[in-house]
């Protein structure tokens, strides 16, 4: 039996429901011989309580024996599943931040705009995560993207890759995007016919994807 620590995000903005604690929650219902999930869900904020979000993540690997750790998190704007392997030291997001955060480091004593990389293939089978998600219907974003906002996603990545570094623990590690869940959808007034949507048994398809293409 392999752990694997998934987190995902509270709501935030307008939005009713975060579907990235949907798929999260969604994962602690898999039942499987080889892969046992643990969740984490954290505030949709870019900094909460003068807590490290990185540092909490490493702490509760050591705790569970997690052999990765997937966090998830929403963009409406991105067309299905998207891997990130980017992320930098800068918050900026005018809609969701407040006045004084924008502009500002992740990490104060760390350059500016610093740009760390996950070396996402070195911990998932790439092609074969895509070649399972096209055979089971699941949209996904054939390219590993290098830009996942600067809003709480970007900051989790960066200070989760911050606090592995500082704890010599070489977890693999990865951060996916996804896009409106149908439940969030039906809740939504606006026109999102434009928008790419997901069901539950997407997600599930995706999450069993993920563990057979996981190098662990």
């Amino acid at each position: 039996m392999k752990d694997i620590l998934v987190t995902g995000f509270e709501t935030f903005g307008d939005y009713l429901i975060n579907p990235a604690k949907e798929i999260v929650t969604l994962a602690t219902q898999q039942d499987s011989d080889s892969f046992r999930f643990h969740k984490m869900i954290f505030p949709g904020a870019i900094e909460f309580d003068g807590q490290d979000v990185g540092e909490l993540i490493m702490h509760e690997v050591g705790k569970t024996g997690a052999k990765a750790v997937v966090s998830f998190g929403f963009d409406s704007s991105v067309a299905g599943f998207r891997l990130e392997r980017s992320s930098y030291n800068r918050i900026d997001n005018e809609k969701y931040c407040y006045e004084d955060q924008n502009g500002r480091p992740v990490i104060a004593d760390r350059p500016i705009d610093e740009k760390i990389m996950t070396d996402s293939e070195q911990y998932i089978d790439f092609e074969s995560l895509k070649e399972e998600c096209t055979e089971s219907g699941v949209p996904i974003v054939p390219e590993i993207s290098d830009d996942p906002g600067r809003y709480c996603c970007n900051a989790l990545m960066y200070k989760l890759e911050i606090a592995a570094q500082k704890s010599g623990i070489d977890i693999p590690r990865a951060f996916i995007h996804l896009p409106y869940s149908e439940k969030l959808a039906s809740l939504t007034v606006d026109d999102i016919s434009d928008k790419t949507v997901v069901s539950d048994k997407n997600m599930t398809d995706f999450l069993l994807a993920l563990t057979t293409s996981l190098k662990i």
